[in-house]
């Protein structure tokens, strides 16, 4: 290319054929060759062999078309040379390429890498072939060399100069919003922050405050001015952003932040300081108070007093309450005889309904948030926890907070005085002979019971309080304009609680304790027990004896879940989680006892423990707890650990229980309770006090589970002592007793009773003993017993068994069971004691007569002897003649009877079977004699065809004698004698035989009667102490014989009652007559 090229774009195709455009002048294209002049121009095709030169930049064409390197600092595009340009390095044997992004070359012909120079701090080159480089901008920064960008400033950094080598950091405590900020103006408080107009520094928001805006510079949020003679309700809001409460919160106008939480969301709608619901008092923390003449709507808000609509309310529901008041006195102290069971479940539930609603107002003072609709449901029932602002109490005594708290105290104390004015109306109009102490404390226990959780709850009003934010302290929950802690109103409030609590609700804890504690003798048999019973029948009567202290612990209940938001009121999730624990810990209990008297109560009960529980985790889910997350995991924990060791605890105690079984018994009595209940227990007796050191299971003492029966069998007795009557063998827990004594190869020995017949070995096979067993519905086989067992056990007992034993024939009375006695313990290697008792048939004795030749009878009258005969001696010197030791009931038996102090008759089955029964019945019913008639539970009255038939057929021409005399017997109120009880109710039944010798005796020997006939004034006194309040006294005075008496008897008490004792001792009395 020797020719001066010609002149071109390279947007447009002005070159020749076989040419093209290359920096502004037309040149050859790849593989064409030619000259150009300003005129003419030709590109011709080189030779192949030199169309590499053209193939690079790197090399160059001479003028014999041979490819030579390029020079350096030269680039030779189309094989001609030219000057490598700035920013391009031509090193000239290899391809020419660009500086690198981060550094510039403003020079021409640069021939290494060395030309390209870094960008110095504070600039940056972002491209390749740069010239130069670029400052950074405003807003960003760069500290290092050869940068291809600047960094941006951080939040809370800003730079308002180009060419910053760094980013200046915001002042302390503040921050920008974004990255990249380019002025101290844009360092502003943090999110969640704000500035007092007065102040450089940034707050944090307090809690229960609101710090948004709506400004460009939000979060930035200057100072709230508002001085002390803003007085308005509600506040102007400033021009500029500013804090504000939340909905819950206000802020009072002499502090504009610092929010006070509200007790009800719907008092406090949020806003600017003084903001409160409509008619609400702004000045009161909490807008907790209405304004003056205005009282709490259910909206929140607050409403104009209407006239005398408020006060005219409040009277007719204080109306209405004195009349229920009067009510309940008269139904808590009717006859509980003259009550149904019906009536008393209605009675029962109606109580647990009121305290459940009491247990609610507990919930509500708990520090946690309650859900629509149960919060309004809780404001409605509040009524019942002495919550006086649902009847507009307000419109009547004002908002002072001193006032209302002693108007609520006064409310307990109000109603016992109440009750006393109705009790000694009723005594002096209605009822002269109502015993005023024993119903009036009957009547206010038992109103006091029902509302005892609100009572203490009320007292406990200005302890129980919730917390403020921000370190502001507490209010009380019950008036949260009254901050806790505080002298004046407070202090004012506190003690009037400590009174309210000394002489409320503490006398009325150590009463019910005190007569927890003393039940056991209030059930005694004295006259003076059972009026101090009757007094405390609100606390007894509801539950079943055996859970006579249930109405103490559901006290206790509610002083713990009342003491709850006391002691934790910094811990609301706690709060929730103890209280869920006391109300599963006493369900549960009521569960295992079932404490109420009849069933629906108990349901009711246990149901509505449940409940509550339920709603307590209800109000869990939806509460967000600031300290839950520590605080429960620390719980979570013990009640974790708590877990395992208790799993360990029963682990070690049934390990020590099998290496080391305690009680472990000497003997074990198999029986058949319904043939030989008291020869069994009699047994046991004579084992326990013939032997030294010797222990003697019966089931009728300790059983509570056929497991535990058998388990006793497997590990903790040494010997079973099988007691074979007619059907031992066919009751399954006696089959199932002996067939584990097999398995676990204990000592067994046999007593043969002539009522026992042996089976057959065809009855006892495996696929007969179902059959063989009475009880069909009952299966052995869920102990693991099964029918093959049992077989092999039987056919062991019956056909190898060594130690076996015939009872004696040849022995009467207390003999036959002695002897046995007396082969058990040779068997055992135990050394008995001699017997202590003798027969001699002295006069003025006290003569036990019972069924001869039945060894159940002769062994009820043996534990009766047993158990009586210390006490009887120091009554009667003579002592105790038992005629089942009697070989005959001969004329010198029957003239010892006729001489006898008193007899106790023991009926059983065959009592009036036997000829010999009957003719002591009949003695013992002389006017010389006092009869006591002992009831077993196998006992039935003998029916018309015994009075038609068998009398006449038996006595001949005495036979309407002896139906007189036992027809008078039978009128005697017997004292049961339970032959299948434990040992405890036999002991309490015959101290009753015990009370009724002495008294008997007594009025068998005085003279009883008055002038004229009458009954003596001691009798009447004796009567009128078992009779209370009972009517029935004004009719005794004008009994005068004892066949009125016997009619009155019959009349008033046929079945039976603790006055018909009274009545039958003045019978006896008055047969002296």
């Amino acid at each position: 290319q020797n020719a001066a090229p010609a002149q071109c774009t390279d947007s447009s195709n002005t070159c020749p054929e076989n040419a093209k455009c290359s920096g502004g002048r037309c040149v050859c294209s790849y593989g064409f060759k030619g000259n150009f002049t300003e005129d003419a121009a030709s590109c011709g095709a080189l030779p192949r062999h030199n169309l590499e030169c053209v193939d690079v930049h790197y090399k160059v064409c001479d003028d014999s078309l041979n490819c030579e390197d390029c020079p350096a600092g030269y680039f030779c595009p189309d094989g001609v040379a030219q000057d490598c340009l700035p920013g391009v390095v031509c090193p000239g044997t290899s391809d020419t390429f660009f500086c690198p992004k981060g550094t510039m070359n403003n020079s021409t012909r640069a021939t290494d890498a060395s030309f390209c120079v870094n960008c110095p701090i504070g600039s940056y080159s972002d491209s390749e072939g740069s010239t130069t480089c670029t400052p950074c901008a405003t807003g960003t920064a760069s500290n290092n060399v050869g940068q291809t960008a600047c960094q941006r400033c951080e939040v809370g950094t800003y730079q308002e100069d180009e060419g910053a080598t760094e980013c200046h950091s915001c002042p302390a405590g503040r921050t920008t919003q974004y990255r990249s900020a380019v002025s101290l103006d844009d360092c502003v408080c943090p999110t969640n922050t704000y500035q007092p107009r007065a102040s450089e520094s940034c707050l944090s928001c307090p809690t229960g405050m609101s710090c948004d805006s709506e400004n460009s510079t939000v979060d930035a949020i200057p100072a709230v001015e508002i001085t002390a003679a803003a007085n308005s309700r509600l506040l102007t809001p400033p021009s500029y952003p500013y804090p504000v409460a939340e909905e819950g919160f206000m802020v009072l106008a002499s502090s504009p932040t610092t929010p006070y939480k509200c007790k009800d969301i719907l008092w406090c709608p949020g806003g600017p300081p003084g903001s409160c619901a409509r008619n609400r008092d702004y000045e009161s923390v909490g807008c907790s108070k209405c304004q003056p003449d205005t009282y709490t709507v259910e909206d929140g808000t607050c409403e104009p007093c209407e006239g005398g609509a408020a006060p005219a309310l409040v009277a007719s529901v204080g109306v209405g309450i004195l009349v229920v008041l009067g009510v309940f006195v008269n139904v808590v102290n009717r006859n509980q005889l003259n009550q149904s069971n019906s009536i008393l479940s209605v009675v029962i539930t109606l109580g647990l309904t009121v305290t459940a609603v009491q247990t609610l107002s507990i919930f509500s003072n708990l520090d946690v948030e309650w859900p629509e609709p149960l919060l309004s449901m809780m404001k409605v029932l509040s009524l019942v926890s002495f919550d006086l602002k649902v009847l507009k109490i307000e419109c009547v005594v004002g908002q002072q907070s001193v006032s209302n708290m002693i108007l609520r105290q006064m409310m307990a104390p109000g109603a016992a005085l109440y009750i006393a004015l109705i009790v000694c109306l009723k005594k002096r109009f209605i009822e002269p002979r109502v015993h005023l102490p024993s119903q009036l404390i009957n009547s206010i226990g038992a109103i006091f019971q029902i509302f005892f959780v609100a009572v203490f709850l009320s007292s406990l009003g200005p302890v129980v309080c919730y917390k403020h934010p921000n370190e502001l302290g507490y209010s009380m929950t019950s008036d949260p304009s009254i901050l806790c802690n505080q002298e004046g109103e407070h202090l004012s409030l506190v003690v009037v609680s400590v009174v309210t609590i000394v002489i409320v609700v503490l006398p009325f804890l150590a009463m019910i304790t005190y007569a927890t504690v003393r039940y056991q003798s209030l059930v005694g048999s004295s006259i003076a027990s059972h009026h101090h019973l009757m007094t405390f029948r609100f606390l007894f009567f509801r539950y079943k004896p055996d859970s006579y202290y249930y109405g103490c612990l559901t006290s206790l209940r509610g002083v713990l879940v009342c003491l709850v938001p006391v002691v934790f009121r910094d811990f609301p999730s706690l709060q929730l989680l103890l209280m869920a624990a006391i109300l599963l810990a006493f369900g549960s209990f009521q569960q295992h006892k079932q404490p109420w008297r009849s069933y629906l109560p108990n349901v009711i009960d246990s149901t509505t423990n449940t409940l509550l529980i339920l709603l307590i985790v209800c109000v869990s889910m939806t509460t967000d707890f600031e300290d839950a997350e520590q605080l429960l995991g620390i719980v979570a924990a013990v009640i974790f650990i708590g877990l395992f060791l208790a799993i360990l605890a029963v682990i070690c105690f049934h390990l020590v229980k099998y290496f080391q079984p305690s009680p472990f018994f000497s003997s074990f009595i198999c029986h058949h309770k319904a043939e030989a209940a008291a020869q069994a227990r009699y047994l046991q007796t004579l084992i326990v006090s013939r032997s030294r050191g010797a222990t003697c299971f019966l089931d009728s003492d300790n059983l509570t589970n056929l497991q535990d029966l058998f388990d006793i069998v497997r590990c903790r007795c040494g010997r079973l002592i099988v007691y074979l009557t007619a059907d031992t063998l066919r009751r399954p827990w006696c089959a199932g007793e002996i067939t584990m004594a097999f398995q676990t190869h204990k000592n067994v020995s046999a007593i043969y009773h002539s009522s026992f017949a042996s089976p057959t070995m065809q009855e006892i096979e495996a696929d007969n003993i179902s059959t063989f067993l009475a009880a069909a519905d009952f299966k052995l086989v869920e102990y693991g017993i099964t029918n093959e067992l049992i077989a092999q056990a039987f056919r062991w007992f019956l056909g190898e068994l060594p130690d076996r034993y015939t009872m004696r024939s040849d022995l009467v009375g207390r003999d036959r069971l002695q002897a046995v006695v007396d082969w058990l313990l040779k068997k055992s290697g135990h050394r008995s004691a001699s017997r202590s008792d003798t027969l001699d048939l002295k006069p003025r004795s006290l003569v036990v007569s019972s069924t001869p030749n039945d060894d159940e009878a002769t062994a009820v009258a043996g534990i009766l002897v047993s158990k009586i005969q210390q006490r009887v001696l120091d009554l009667v010197p003579a002592g105790i003649i038992v005629l089942a030791d009697m070989p005959a009931h001969n004329a010198e038996v029957l003239a010892a009877v006729a001489a006898a102090h008193a007899v106790l008759v023991i009926l059983t089955p065959k009592s009036f079977a036997s000829s010999e029964q009957l003719q002591i019945i009949v003695g013992c019913t002389s006017d010389q004699v006092c009869c006591i008639p002992v009831n077993t539970p196998s006992f039935r009255f003998p029916g018309q065809d015994f009075f038609e038939k068998d009398i006449p057929r038996r006595f001949g021409q005495q036979a309407e004698l002896v139906e007189t005399s036992i027809r008078s017997f039978l009128k005697c109120i017997a004292v049961p004698f339970t032959t299948y009880a434990s040992q405890q109710v036999l002991d309490v039944q015959a101290e009753s035989v015990v009370l009724r010798i002495p008294r008997v005796l007594g009025l068998a020997s005085t003279t009883s009667t008055g002038p004229g006939g009458k009954l003596s004034g001691t009798s009447i006194k004796l009567m009128e102490d078992h009779l209370g309040d009972s009517p029935e006294e004004h009719t005794l005075h004008n009994i005068v014989s004892k066949t009125e008496l016997d009619e009155y008897i019959s009349k008033h008490h046929p079945h039976g009652s603790v006055a018909d004792f009274a009545l039958h001792w003045a019978c006896a009395e008055q047969a002296q007559v």
